[in-house]
């Protein structure tokens, strides 16, 4: 690995790049987060890929589609790009035990806490899991991050009565953020001690 060229930073979707009003399906809910592309912007400027990793449950729920999440997030992805800041993939898990009967209706390896999405990331873009980061606001995140090998996690807490992360699913490199600005702060702390001398600028 040379710099920071497997290098990634994960992402959860709802609650980090966008607003989280629950099951968000639709352009019109769909709010960026303020404060996100700072932090975006600082990751691809080191080199880090920028790789989305989504729990969509709505999906299973039948709160909305299959087509309609592809659509939306077809138009993150080009909104993200015309800031400068294209997106390397988008991993989600449309599967969760609801009871439903829905062909979603089952558990899944790729729905976080489990490693699936991240291992298929890193497989399918020659990532490096150790040398990346995920910034999330659940502890499935974070545990999903830690089963996956990933060397450092930001917890985005937006509130501090909210469930934390249990210490042993937590990765060696863990910090909790009481938000974006907060999480840009540690990011760059992060990025200036594992990259090469001169490698930000």
């Amino acid at each position: 690995m040379s710099g920071a060229s497997r290098r990634a930073l994960f992402l959860d979707r709802d609650g980090v790049i966008n607003v989280d009003h629950g099951y968000v399906g639709e352009r019109e809910r769909f709010v960026f987060q303020e404060g996100l592309f700072p932090v975006l912007r600082m990751a691809a400027d080191a080199g880090l890929r920028l790789v989305v990793i989504t729990n969509q449950s709505g999906i299973a729920r039948g709160y909305y589609s299959l087509e309609a999440f592809a659509a939306l997030t077809a138009w993150m992805e080009q909104e993200l790009a015309r800031a400068g800041v294209p997106l390397t993939g988008v991993f989600f898990c449309p599967c969760h035990r609801v009871g439903n009967g829905s062909p979603f209706d089952r558990d899944s390896y790729w729905r976080k806490p489990q490693p699936g999405m991240i291992a298929s990331a890193c497989q399918v873009h020659g990532l490096d899991p150790a040398g990346s980061v995920f910034l999330g606001d659940q502890p499935s995140d974070i545990q999903a991050a830690a089963a996956a090998g990933v060397g450092q996690a930001l917890f985005l807490r937006h509130d501090p009565t909210s469930a934390a992360v249990p210490p042993a699913c937590r990765p060696p490199g863990y910090q909790e953020v009481g938000s974006l600005a907060q999480a840009a702060v540690a990011l760059e702390a992060w990025l200036r001690r594992e990259l090469p001398a001169g490698a930000m600028g």
